[in-house]
């Protein structure tokens, strides 16, 4: 596949990728429709007529249907209300509902089916974190594209003074970076799944009673999943950034060698760090998981189903993968320097390109 093909077919996947993730962005703010556990008023409903949505558009994927229905409310009071995309369907009779009435901090007013509040804490949530992916898979696309129509400045703009080619940039490894990075998105997503059990019951009107209280008592922290997936998802990026830099760097450390290193020669060499701390650190964080995996166990929840065991012990399952993760990923940059050079070394002596290459 020639140059000018290749940058075709992936402008067109990351173009289709940005509408997959437009769809799903509409799809789950569909389905995560609704406001607080606590509700102003409950009712019933009972559809009359329904506009059919799908099964692919502007609501996402799958059949919906944005339906008027009479409402009785618990106080006696009657009224015809619209209720949004995925709330009623046609026929259906005597559905419970609710109203959440918008105040100051809240855009609207929600109106919707009373089967489950499991998702209030989640809607917000998982809104922005598509919504990131989203803008990511838009920046994506936009670079992909003018790479096709303007390939020679992007590849200019890539060159610098020490270049390396992308199969060279792909053949370091950084597993730590690499590894915490993805910790960080699979904390998100951990976190923001974990707050379906503690609602998975019907609002209340004025109240709302977790069928699940035990989750709350068996996590070691309890942050809001808005917030989570804010700070979450920021340092994913910046130690993905990171990551790139430092994969980058150790490229040219494996194709030039000590030239590369010899560059700037006001900045001092890094000694060699020992590896108690770290060490220390990992063992920290096995020591958090299993005093959270203890939490769980007396927590109350022996009849529980798998989603509440699971989400009990989600402080337990990070902790654990962190820790893991640390002990198993111990590297300083001393100690990847050196196998850098050692792979110089045996590079350029087996008549690799590493020590002759051009930096222009």
């Amino acid at each position: 596949m020639t140059n000018p093909t290749r940058r075709l077919v992936n402008a067109l996947a990351w173009c289709l990728a940005l509408v997959l993730g437009l769809l799903a962005w509409s799809t789950v703010a569909r389905v995560t429709y609704g406001g607080p556990p606590e509700a102003d008023r409950l009712g019933s409903a009972t559809s009359t007529t329904c506009t059919e949505h799908g099964p692919v558009g502007l609501r996402g994927f799958g059949t919906s249907y944005t339906c008027q229905a009479e409402v009785r409310w618990s106080n006696g009071e009657t009224e015809v209300a619209e209720f949004p995309a995925g709330q009623l369907r046609p026929g259906k009779r005597d559905v419970p509902v609710y109203l959440d009435t918008a105040e100051s901090g809240r855009a609207e007013t929600t109106l919707g089916r009373n089967d489950t509040a499991k998702y209030s804490a989640v809607r917000l949530p998982a809104v922005l974190g598509l919504g990131f992916l989203v803008v990511v898979l838009a920046l994506g696309a936009g670079i992909a594209v003018y790479r096709v129509f303007r390939p020679d400045e992007a590849e200019q703009a890539k060159r610098g003074e020490w270049p390396v080619s992308r199969a060279e940039v792909k053949a370091v490894r950084i597993p730590r970076l690499q590894l915490l990075a993805g910790w960080f998105v699979f904390a998100v997503a951990y976190t923001v799944l974990a707050t379906i059990p503690r609602y998975d019951a019907p609002r209340g009107e004025g109240t709302f009673t977790s069928p699940w209280p035990q989750i709350e008592r068996a996590l070691l922290v309890d942050p809001p999943a808005t917030g989570v997936v804010i700070i979450g998802l920021i340092l994913a990026v910046l130690v993905w950034v990171i990551h790139s830099t430092v994969r980058a760097d150790a490229a040219r450390v494996r194709r030039y060698g000590p030239e590369f290193l010899a560059r700037d020669q006001r900045k001092k060499p890094e000694r060699p760090k020992r590896g108690a701390a770290d060490l220390g650190f990992g063992l920290v964080l096995l020591a958090v998981a299993l005093w959270g995996t203890i939490r769980v166990f007396t927590s109350g929840i022996a009849d529980a189903p798998l989603t509440v065991w699971l989400a009990s012990a989600r402080d337990a399952v990070l902790f654990a993968c962190l820790g893991a993760l640390w002990l198993g990923t111990g590297e300083t940059a001393h100690q990847r320097i050196t196998r850098l050079l050692a792979e110089h070394q045996e590079r350029s002596g087996s008549g690799g390109t590493a020590g002759g290459a051009a930096t222009s």
